[in-house]
């Protein structure tokens, strides 16, 4: 992996007793103190539209030793430990590694395209 790798996370998680306000608030808060921490690039959740139980997953972080870091800090530890109770599960994420100028390049090209 070289330096400037970019690591991309892609994934889905399942909300077996639905996405209460309970696990609303727990998303944002996991969001939130992912998006500030230094090397994160984007962290989102998002519900499925044809599925409102599952919710996918996407990361982007400047570098390995920045994501390995993030699956270590408190709020990771603690959005994962309220899993059970929330009614959370079925994970699956694939994760990639780029090249950082090939996907600064690419998301460039994607910027100047119009959509109808």
């Amino acid at each position: 992996m070289s330096e400037r790798a970019r690591i991309i996370v892609a994934g889905t998680f399942r909300a077996s007793k639905g996405v209460t306000h309970a696990v609303m608030k727990a998303m944002e808060a996991m969001v939130t103190a992912s998006q500030v921490q230094d090397g994160c690039e984007a962290y989102n959740f998002a519900r499925d539209v044809f599925d409102p139980t599952l919710i996918r997953v996407f990361e982007i972080w400047r570098d390995d030793a920045r994501y390995q870091k993030h699956r270590t800090t408190p709020h990771f530890t603690a959005w994962r430990a309220k899993w059970l109770s929330l009614g959370l599960s079925d994970t699956s994420s694939t994760t990639y590694s780029t090249d950082a100028q090939t996907l600064d390049e690419q998301g460039a090209h994607q910027n100047t395209e119009q959509t109808s």
